[in-house]
C-alpha cells in the first residue's frame, strides 16, 4: 500500500511541474546496505523541524532529472517514519521571466524553503528572485556554478566541477604525478583553466591534446605517447641492416601520467587505447564533464586502472541504487541535510557521509562537500580517498 502511495505521489508530481504543487503528506520505510552510504545516528528531534516546506528548484531549461532530484527527496522523506514530517510543496520558478512579487508570492506561508539551482546565469532578476523566496537559514543548492554571489544568509552547497577537479589533481600530485598529457573535449580548446590548477599544484602539461572524433583514438594515442616516432627509427634501422629486426615500440619517457578531462563514452573509448599503445604503466586520471546527467551503469573494465572522482551514489556496489544516478542522490541528501540543519544536536559541528558526497557542517553552519577518488581494478572500485 505505502509503495503505491509513493507511486501515485511521484506520478501526481510528475504532471504538476508548471509553477506549483500540492501539498501531501505522506509516510513509508526504506532500507540502505551500502558502506559508502552512511545514515545519520542521532535521533532528531522532530519538535524543531519546520511544519511547512518548500522545494524551490529555479531553472530555465528543459525538465530533464528534475524528476530524479524529486523522487530523491520523496524517497528520503518516506524513510523517516517516527518523525513528524512537514508538509512539502513543490514549485518551479523561472527568474528570468518572473517578477519579484511573484516570487515572494508563492512562498509567502511557508516556513522554510530548499532551493535546487539550475539555472547557471547569474543575473539581476534572479538574485532579486531569490531575495524574495528566501526564508531564514533556508539551504540554497547550487549545481553548475559557483555562485557564491548569490550565498547572502543562505545556507549553500555548491556542486562545482571545479573542486572535484581540484581534489583529484591534488591526490594525482600527492601520488607523485607530476608530467601529464592532457586530453579535453574540443569546449575547452580556449579554455587553460585545468591546466593552470595542475600548474599552480606543481605538475607540468607536456601536451594538450583536443579530442576530435574524426580521428582515431588509437592514432591520437599512438602519435601523442610518439610511438610513430620510434617505429619510424626502427624502420630507419631495418632499411640500414638489412635485417628484419625484432621491435617492441617505446613510448616517450617525459611523462608519468594521462589526464582525461571528458565525457563517459569518450572516457571508455580512449582506455582501451592506451593499452594498445603501450602505457598501461602511466597513471590515469579521469575527470567527467557530464557528472549531474549520467549513471555509472556501463562495463567498469572499459575504466580499468583509472582513477576518478565521483558521486558516492555512482560508486557503490550494492544493488540498492543501481538504476538510480546522480540527480537523485542530490534529492535525496538535500532532504537530509535539511534535517540536520533543523536538529539541535547537530548545530555545531557535524559530517554527514551521502549518496552525492561528505558534506561538513561547521559550527557556523558553512556545508562544505568532498566527493569520492577511486581507482577501478579488476572490473571494480577500489575507494582511495576523497573521505
Amino acid at each position: 500500500m505505502n509503495s503505491l502511495i509513493k507511486y501515485l505521489f511521484i506520478l501526481f508530481i510528475k504532471f504538476s511541474l508548471i509553477g506549483c504543487a500540492s501539498t501531501i503528506p505522506f509516510s513509508t520505510d526504506s532500507s540502505l546496505d551500502t558502506p559508502i552510504y552512511i545514515p545519520p545516528n542521532i535521533d532528531y528531534k522532530y519538535n524543531k523541524i519546520p511544519n511547512k516546506l518548500n522545494l524551490i528548484f529555479l531553472r530555465n531549461e528543459q525538465r530533464e532529472n528534475l524528476n530524479e532530484v524529486i523522487e530523491g527527496f520523496i524517497d528520503n522523506y518516506f524513510s523517516k517514519t517516527s518523525l513528524h514530517q512537514p508538509q512539502v510543496e513543490v514549485l518551479i520558478i523561472d527568474p528570468e521571466n518572473i517578477n519579484k512579487i511573484t516570487c515572494k508570492n508563492l512562498v509567502r506561508n511557508y516556513e522554510y524553503s530548499i532551493i535546487i539551482d539550475k539555472n547557471n546565469i547569474n543575473t539581476i532578476n534572479k538574485k532579486e528572485c531569490l531575495k524574495q523566496i528566501h526564508k531564514p537559514k533556508s539551504l540554497l543548492i547550487s549545481l553548475y556554478t559557483k555562485d557564491k554571489d548569490n550565498r547572502g544568509s543562505f545556507r549553500q552547497i555548491l556542486f562545482d566541477s571545479e573542486d572535484d577537479m581540484s581534489e583529484l589533481l591534488l591526490h594525482a600530485r600527492n601520488s607523485q604525478s607530476k608530467s601529464a598529457i592532457l586530453f579535453e573535449n574540443q569546449k575547452f580548446e580556449n579554455d587553460n583553466s585545468l591546466a593552470n590548477l595542475w600548474t599552480k599544484l606543481g605538475g607540468k602539461i607536456k601536451e594538450k591534446i583536443i579530442l576530435n572524433e574524426s580521428r582515431s583514438y588509437e592514432d591520437l594515442i599512438a602519435k601523442s605517447l610518439l610511438l610513430s616516432e620510434s617505429m619510424k627509427r626502427k624502420q630507419s634501422l631495418s632499411y640500414l641492416t638489412g635485417l628484419k629486426l625484432e621491435f617492441t615500440p617505446r613510448k616517450r619517457e617525459d611523462i608519468d601520467s594521462i589526464i582525461l578531462h571528458t565525457d563517459i563514452e569518450k572516457g571508455k573509448a580512449i582506455n582501451p587505447a592506451i593499452a594498445y599503445n603501450y602505457a598501461e604503466d602511466l597513471n590515469v586520471y579521469f575527470l567527467n564533464t557530464k557528472k549531474l546527467n549520467y549513471k555509472f551503469n556501463i562495463n567498469k573494465k572499459d575504466f580499468e586502472k583509472i582513477t576518478l572522482i565521483d558521486f558516492p551514489i555512482n560508486l557503490m556496489g550494492s544493488n540498492t541504487f543501481n538504476s538510480r544516478g546522480s540527480m537523485y542522490a542530490i534529492g535525496y541528501d538535500a532532504y537530509e541535510l535539511y534535517l540536520l540543519l533543523n536538529n539541535p544536536s547537530t548545530k555545531n559541528k557535524y559530517t554527514y557521509s551521502g549518496l552525492s558526497g561528505q558534506f561538513l557542517i561547521s559550527r557556523k553552519e558553512i556545508i562544505k562537500r568532498k566527493g569520492i577518488i577511486a581507482k577501478i581494478e579488476n572490473g571494480d572500485f577500489k575507494r582511495i580517498g576523497g573521505y
